[in-house]
């Protein structure tokens, strides 16, 4: 809050927050944007995060709407199978049976 009252920031933004985390923010400082992941095989955020936005006036700037390349139409069962380790889809659910057989085929 220190820095948008010396005017070095604008507004604030946060990614990834919760309703809970949401309403305990404003004793720290209001939100002005939610940055979470959505996409149509993601969309849990239209359940309660994104009604909670519009109720406060925040806005909601989504990431990965191609489900992290899982959409684009690329992704086959073999290129997820070859992976390397560190690649962290592999801990995503949607890479994974039975999702990932719906997705890719």
């Amino acid at each position: 809050m220190r820095l948008k009252e010396e005017g070095k920031v604008r507004w604030i933004g946060v990614s990834n927050f919760t309703v809970g985390q949401m309403k305990r923010a404003p004793t720290i400082a209001p939100i002005t944007s939610l940055q979470p992941p959505y996409a149509v095989v993601r969309c849990e955020i239209e359940q309660k995060i994104s009604p909670f936005c519009l109720s406060q006036n925040s806005r909601v700037i989504v990431y990965s709407p191609m489900f992290a390349d899982l959409l684009t139409g690329a992704m086959t069962r073999e290129r997820v199978a070859n992976f390397l380790a560190g690649d962290w889809r592999r801990n995503l659910p949607g890479f994974r049976e039975p999702a990932l057989l719906a997705i890719c085929g």
